[in-house]
């Protein structure tokens, strides 16, 4: 089975290209991870849809994988690299993402948490420009369907309190998942630690114009001892922007519950 092109490339220089281009053979494997063989193994398999085998390329795929997107990661959030070193790294792994969504590779849902939880880390750190940021939350975007998206894509913009951009971007957000979640039998029950968390990290901005909504739902969760679910309305009763009544709302729902805010 012949590789295809993975990380990395031409428009890659020094460093950046070496490690990437390393990593070329396990990192972009393609669709055909379980091989078909040509002909069946014996006669009584001639009218069978055919013989299934597993090959070394999917040990690649699953174990060097997370590795290697691990690894550019760390090098990407290393205090001594260049921000055009960083840069580079982060462009790549967007580029991956971008294929990884759209269907143009392949991969496998572990690899995908891998890469968005990467990309989570690099977007929350602060030794990343507020533009890399925002290009990390706009490739998110396009899948806050999936919680652990949503979550990465939230957890990112509770890191930035402070940029217009983001509280733009933030309230899109909110407004796009609002629109399918009216209630939380709009979401699966394990999903219910994931997705109201995130989305009361959204609430939890300074600015957010879909507050009380997602308060809402947070009340919601709390009746049903979701977890997490306190820390978040805790968090928001904590802004000083938001009205004095909604704050007295939230703790007297915590103090009923037992929590203190």
């Amino acid at each position: 089975m012949a590789f295809q092109a993975g990380f990395g490339g031409p428009e890659h220089d020094g460093p950046v290209r070496f490690v990437l281009y390393r990593a070329r053979p396990v990192v972009a494997i393609s669709a055909k991870v379980l091989r078909q063989q040509k002909r069946p193994q014996d006669d009584a398999d001639r009218d069978r849809v055919g013989v299934y085998q597993m090959g070394v390329e999917v040990s690649a795929y699953t174990v060097m994988v997370p590795l290697i997107i691990a690894a550019l990661e760390r090098l990407c959030l290393n205090a001594v690299v260049t921000s055009t070193l960083r840069s580079q790294i982060l462009e790549a792994l967007l580029a991956k993402w971008k294929k990884a969504i759209s269907w143009e590779e392949i991969w496998g849902p572990g690899n995908t948490t891998a890469l968005a939880g990467a990309l989570e880390n690099i977007g929350c750190s602060p030794m990343v420009d507020i533009d890399s940021k925002l290009r990390i939350l706009d490739s998110l975007s396009n899948t806050l369907a999936d919680p652990l998206v949503l979550q990465a894509f939230s957890r990112i913009c509770l890191s930035v309190p402070d940029s217009t951009p983001v509280d733009e971007i933030a309230d899109e957000a909110a407004k796009e998942m609002l629109k399918t979640i009216r209630s939380l039998n709009d979401i699966k029950k394990e999903e219910l630690p994931i997705v109201l968390p995130a989305l009361g990290n959204l609430a939890a901005r300074p600015t957010s114009r879909l507050r009380r909504p997602i308060v809402d739902l947070l009340f919601d969760g709390l009746k049903q001892d979701v977890p997490n679910v306190p820390q978040c309305l805790s968090a928001i009763a904590d802004l000083p922007t938001i009205p004095k009544t909604l704050r007295t709302e939230i703790t007297t729902r915590l103090r009923t519950k037992g929590v203190r805010s």
